[in-house]
């Protein structure tokens, strides 16, 4: 398991949605900072991508 240093906590709202087209359904979101500031994303890779990029943490696990 891999543990977060003590020292850098981080709190973010995250906010997911569903969005319905014809034939199929997708989900959307957006992660708020504290300060207000909001980043949207259409994936799960995109929500890690935000709040390791906001958070200043690098990914332990390779991408593919």
């Amino acid at each position: 398991m891999i543990e977060m240093p003590s020292n850098r906590r981080t709190s973010f709202v995250v906010v997911i949605w569903p969005v319905s087209q014809a034939a199929s359904s997708q989900w959307r979101g957006a992660v708020e900072t504290a300060a207000g500031a909001h980043y949207y994303f259409q994936s799960l890779n995109d929500l890690n991508r935000i709040v390791r990029e906001l958070g200043g943490w690098e990914d332990p696990l390779p991408q593919p």
